[in-house]
């Protein structure tokens, strides 16, 4: 009875010394020394305001008042900390904590004051004793055995940042993780760690951007990622993401479905003339952020008030931050903006002449010995092709890619007008892989399998272009097919056509068919042409060519061209002039008109003929074109040019022969003014070099030349009341 009584009297004793050991020790002052001593060593401050916890539920920590400070205008507030560790795994140097829950995290901060937080950290005081080092943490044995977070959970009202493109705020964040495994078998290292993640956020908002309804499912295990779910909804539309990337020896990505669909984006850019008349000091960052940002209804004045004034503010240099001193940012906007003044200043230089070798002064000449080397010469080394150019990615494929209904449009805030608008685009891609061991898929190492489709309504830039384009492509062994049509403005293009790479050889095979085709449409493209075309035509190309990459220019070029066209006009060269003139008195050469003919239909002679045709376009004049019929074949830089029919308002013109473009010459070629029987009563047969060529008929004044390099005939009279010779011969 007595011993019992014992007993109970020390377990009551030893539980009032613990309740005792317990009020005596203040784990706040204790936990505030710590922090002092810390805060003393750093650039920063943090502070806690209580830790407490109850005698009868000691593994329920709750720290209260957190906070992190710093000098340069970063500060983080967190009201409350809940900690639930096991303690019995202790023994065994284990740390289990059940759960740690943040109700509410205020943060202010700033992208300067990051950076100025950064450059401190960075220059603290190093000990000089090597002995006092730590170890790297991937080498350091850890004094505990297992650090496992069993849950984390982060619960956010309101989170803002200051960044120098803009204020960035979160609401109602809730962040969740489980499983979190940080240190294993003693050793803390990236590829140990394990976690769960659960994340959502009802919004985000960037400058007048938002995205709602946030969600991330994702875990990390041993290397690897693997991302379930990435949904949000921006510009009325919604984005989906799977994917599975691993990193532990390299970077691999595999993504399994990346959906966008329904997002009908409004954004103000500048038009890119007024970019480079205003030069902004910073950059825009509405183009980056434009496909995960909401823009406001046009239709509420007090937001597109708004979007104007954010736009001119991006535009201009800031010179204040909220949370950051004044100095600090203007340290930080001279830091930016030195390197647009810089460029600014290159562009508007004089262009410092060329100075003779008698102009150079004696102490300007250096010994190439003692010359330096320009900062600039770095930049200006040879890099790799970007097919042998080494990526940080291991390999990157998409299994399923679908972006349907997507509206686009850049309106000029400058102007209020849209520059470019692209409606209904869709675009689905399945089975393919973009990189492999480093480098960029080549198209020659495409396989079957993989599927392509492009299509929009309609695609305007500054002009409206092309309307219901919708092409299929379809790999194949070491390339592709293509199949579709695209409406112009006014026509439309249909075109089916393998395209094919093997040891650097690439092959063309297909048709194209030019549908009411307004030539108005290739007006820019074709502004310096001396000759433009007008008007509307229909016609077809047919190609079997290849290229070879390895050959420089069209000594690389083989195979076989068709094309065919109905009426059209010419504008810059009056041929029909030309032809009767030299059908009556032959002053003038055919030369002229060929030389154009060859370099324009073809499109392969424009350079090396650009001289013998420039007499043909200096009187200016329209013609009519009534059909154009052209065969021809290239190889080894020789234009065989088996047929070439044109017809023209009041003539029909024939041509055949071989151009030899690497010797520069005429082999044989037949100009011919055809009648209504296919024959030629006046021809011309041009053989020789282009310059000898050119110098004997541009010398003739009267009558037709003939040298052994030209003859000029007129079959009129022979041909009388006899059955004339075709023109074109046959096969």
């Amino acid at each position: 009875m007595r011993l019992g009584k014992v007993l109970g009297y020390l377990v009551i004793g030893c539980f009032l010394l613990v309740v005792a050991a317990d009020l005596l020790l203040d784990r706040t002052k204790l936990a505030q020394e710590q922090l002092k001593t810390l805060n003393q060593k750093m650039p920063f401050e943090l502070k806690l305001e209580q830790i407490s916890h109850t005698i009868f539920n000691p593994t329920s920590i709750q720290v209260e008042g957190l906070e992190f400070k710093d000098e340069f205008g970063t500060l983080v507030k967190i009201p409350k900390v809940y900690l639930y560790i096991d303690l019995i795994p202790l023994i065994n140097k284990q740390v289990i904590v059940e759960k740690i829950a943040i109700e509410d995290i205020y943060i202010q901060s700033s992208q300067a004051a990051l950076l100025e937080l950064q450059t401190a950290m960075a220059n603290l005081p190093k000990s000089n004793d090597p002995a006092a080092e730590s170890p790297s943490p991937e080498s350091a044995q850890l004094p505990l055995e297992q650090v496992l977070i069993k849950s984390l959970v982060f619960s956010i009202d309101e989170l803002a940042f200051k960044a120098e493109a803009g204020d960035l705020a979160l609401a109602k964040l809730m962040l969740e993780l489980s499983d979190l495994s940080i240190i294993e078998q003693g050793q803390l290292k990236p590829e140990l760690i394990r976690v769960q993640i659960s994340n959502s956020i009802a919004k985000v908002e960037f400058n007048q951007y938002q995205i709602n309804q946030i969600k991330l499912l994702a875990s990390l295990d041993t290397g690897s990622i693997k991302l379930d779910e990435l949904s949000l909804e921006t510009f009325d539309g919604q984005l989906n993401l799977a994917a599975n990337v691993d990193f532990l020896e390299q970077i691999n990505i595999e993504v399994s479905k990346l959906s966008l669909s329904n997002i009908n984006a409004d954004l103000l850019v500048p038009k890119p003339e007024s970019q480079a008349e205003t030069k902004p000091v910073e950059a825009q960052p509405t183009a980056k952020t434009a496909a995960n940002s909401k823009v406001p209804s046009g239709k509420n004045n007090k937001l597109a008030k708004t979007n104007k004034s954010n736009t001119k503010a991006i535009n201009a240099p800031k010179t204040t931050d909220a949370t950051t001193d004044t100095s600090t940012v203007k340290q930080v906007t001279s830091a930016n903006t030195q390197p647009t003044q810089v460029a600014e200043n290159a562009q508007t230089a004089e262009p410092i002449p060329d100075q003779l070798p008698e102009q150079i002064s004696a102490a300007d000449r250096i010994p190439e010995t003692q010359q330096q080397v320009p900062a600039q010469t770095s930049q200006t080394v040879s890099k790799p092709p970007v097919e042998d150019a080494e990526l940080p990615i291991h390999y990157l494929a998409i299994n399923q890619l679908a972006i349907d209904n997507i509206k686009l449009t850049l309106t000029d805030p400058a102007t209020a007008q849209a520059w470019l608008a692209l409606t209904e685009f869709g675009l689905t891609l399945d089975q393919i892989k973009l990189v492999e061991q480093q480098k960029l898929v080549q198209f020659s190492e495409l396989k079957p399998g993989s599927n392509l489709m492009i299509q929009f309504a309609e695609f305007i830039y500054l002009t409206p272009l092309a309307q219901n384009l919708a092409i299929a492509v379809k790999t194949k062994d070491a390339g592709a097919n293509l199949d579709g049509e695209l409406e112009l403005a006014q026509g439309k293009i249909d075109l089916d056509t393998d395209i094919t790479e093997t040891d650097k050889i690439i092959k063309l095979a297909g048709k194209i068919d030019w549908q009411q085709i307004n030539f108005a449409v290739f007006k820019p493209i074709l502004a310096d042409s001396p000759v433009l075309p007008t008007g509307v035509f229909t016609g077809n190309t047919i190609l079997d060519a290849s290229y070879n990459t390895n050959k420089p220019g069209l000594a690389g070029v083989d195979g076989q061209v068709q094309l065919t066209t109905d009426k059209f006009g010419l504008k810059g060269i009056q041929l029909d002039k030309m032809l009767s003139a030299f059908k009556s008195s032959q002053e003038t050469s055919l030369l002229d008109v060929g030389a154009f003919l060859v370099s324009g239909p073809l499109g392969v002679m424009a350079m090396q003929l650009a001289e013998l045709s420039s007499a043909a376009t200096a009187t200016g004049g329209t013609t009519e074109i009534n059909s154009i019929d052209i065969n021809a074949n290239i190889s080894d830089q020789v234009i065989n040019l088996k047929l070439a029919d044109i017809k023209t308002k009041a003539h029909h013109l024939g041509l055949y022969g071989d151009v030899n473009l690497a010797a520069k010459q005429f082999e044989k070629f037949q100009f011919g003014l055809l009648d209504s029987e296919g024959c030629a009563p006046v021809q011309q047969t041009l053989d020789g070099p282009f310059s000898e060529v050119k110098d004997i008929l541009f010398n003739t004044t009267k009558g037709a030349a003939t040298s052994s390099i030209t003859s000029v005939f007129n079959n009129v009279g022979k041909l009388a009341g006899k059955k004339c010779k075709p023109f074109y011969k046959s096969e």
